[in-house]
């Protein structure tokens, strides 16, 4: 069964948001304060953009941020798959000496 849905308020560019999510109130306070300080962030380095292009380029860097880690945790999965085939082989061969 699903956890109940929760409503937090979250604030991002100054601007609050009532958002229901089903993880837990910290996660979802954690992800906003990240989403404002990426926009934030952009905000300062390019003043002259509105604040819909500020919003575009804020998810394209939060996206990167996304795909380089799952890139390496799946590089990392695939070596520690490659080190556990090694290590069973060892045993399997340590086993049968």
């Amino acid at each position: 069964m699903a956890d109940p849905k929760s409503r937090i308020q979250v604030r991002i560019l100054d601007e609050s948001y009532n958002v229901r999510s089903e993880a837990d109130p910290q996660h979802t306070l954690a992800v906003a304060g990240h989403v404002d300080s990426v926009l934030r962030s952009l905000r300062r380095s390019l003043p002259q953009l509105d604040l819909y292009r500020v919003a575009i380029l804020g998810a394209m860097e939060i996206t990167d941020e996304l795909v380089r880690l799952k890139g390496t945790v799946e590089h990392e999965h695939a070596d520690l798959a490659t080190r556990l085939q090694r290590l069973t082989a060892s045993v399997e061969q340590a086993l049968d000496s």
